[in-house]
């Protein structure tokens, strides 16, 4: 997979679409893909992804848990997704991740960096919010 790239100027919807198909990669066990399709902080493997979203949140486990992300579009509930700009640029994406058929509280964070080509997500953590 691609590192995923937008514009120099993304729309709200523009990044919330990016981000969503982000996740799908996520609904489908790809994991490995969604680590290579965005940067990210230095403390993220794709291995550690995948232990913090099937263990809902909890880091210290060795062994990937038991919850699935689900589609987002087959998710039930209502979901907080957030696009967040900032005087200078910065761009701050907030989107709950949906499990196990709910969207849940479980948020991925990404911040939206400049690059020659656009903008480039970059997640910087996920957790509970």
């Amino acid at each position: 997979m691609a590192l995923i790239v937008l514009s120099h100027t993304p729309t709200d919807e523009e990044i919330l679409r990016a981000v969503s198909g982000w996740v799908e990669l996520l609904s489908e066990e790809r994991y490995e893909e969604a680590f290579e399709a965005v940067r990210r902080r230095s403390h993220w493997t794709a291995r550690l992804m995948q232990i913090v979203i099937t263990n809902y949140g909890d880091s210290s486990r060795d062994e990937p848990g038991a919850h699935r992300v689900t589609p987002p579009s087959a998710a039930k509930g209502d979901p907080t997704h957030e696009v967040d700009r900032f005087d200078g640029g910065r761009v701050k994406v907030w989107y709950d991740l949906p499990l196990d058929g709910e969207w849940s509280d479980l948020t991925a964070l990404f911040d939206l960096t400049e690059e020659a080509a656009g903008r480039v997500l970059e997640l910087d953590d996920l957790h509970i919010m």
